[in-house]
């Protein structure tokens, strides 16, 4: 095998483990209700990443090679801009209910902020 196949190889890895991610941290977020408080919501965003950490193994062996390509993603892969918004959407949503004197902008710092504490 190639050495260019073997990357491609990896990098197609790390980004579907990347994306299986995001879409746990969506669907976490997602199924909160209207009553949830900044508690449940912070919780819910760091299931994904705290389950790796418990379970160890694999996932968190995924989770720190997605953290850490997470810092300078590879070219190409834009594609996941999308997704990332969304689950930042998504947390941004539910603080705005919690702290309404807080604008989008900020929240939406806030959440980068805890989404890079976590990795």
């Amino acid at each position: 095998m190639s050495l260019w196949v073997a990357a491609w190889l990896g990098a197609a890895a790390i980004e579907h483990a990347l994306e299986q991610y995001l879409d746990a941290q969506i669907n976490a977020v997602a199924s909160l209700g209207a009553t949830s408080g900044v508690d449940e919501l912070a919780a819910a965003f760091a299931q994904p990443m705290m389950r790796a950490l418990t379970v160890g193994g694999r996932d968190l062996a995924v989770m720190r090679t997605v953290a850490r390509v997470g810092i300078d993603p590879p070219e190409g892969w834009e594609r996941l801009t999308a997704k990332f918004q969304q689950s930042r959407q998504e947390v941004v949503g539910h603080l705005a209910e919690s702290l309404p004197g807080v604008d989008g902008q900020e929240l939406d710092f806030r959440v980068r902020c805890a989404a890079g504490l976590l990795n």
